[in-house]
């Protein structure tokens, strides 16, 4: 399963579509809290992460991730509309930055090339 965490709704609802069209399992989430309560509850195959998150931000959800032993493993792609060369992405070690607007064929391409494998 991958876990989109976006706040806008139109925005969410396309990339769980596009996802889900690619033959994936797409579950999301508009906010950074209820990401980390859904993240501990079953630990998605990677997380399509905003930035600008109400709650808690995209930062901060990468911080506390990073501290949790079973959420550090998860693959991180992060889609902003920040600019890739105006963000610290070693700081977030995250397997991909994209920038908004999103290629859904790009997207695809991203999630397959860096989820985990279904726990069987």
């Amino acid at each position: 399963m991958i876990l989109v965490c976006e706040d806008h709704d139109d925005l969410r609802r396309l990339i769980v579509a596009v996802l889900e069209r690619a033959g994936l399992r797409a579950e999301s989430v508009a906010d950074g809290e209820t990401a980390l309560i859904a993240m501990h509850l079953e630990p998605p195959q990677l997380l399509v992460l905003d930035l600008m998150l109400p709650s808690k931000s995209g930062w901060d959800v990468r911080k506390e991730m990073l501290k949790s032993a079973r959420l550090r493993r998860i693959p991180v792609i992060v889609a902003t509309g920040v600019h890739a060369r105006d963000l610290r992405v070693d700081e977030l070690k995250v397997a991909q930055v994209m920038n908004k607007p999103l290629c859904g064929e790009d997207l695809v391409a991203a999630v397959r090339r860096h989820m985990l494998p279904e726990a069987s």
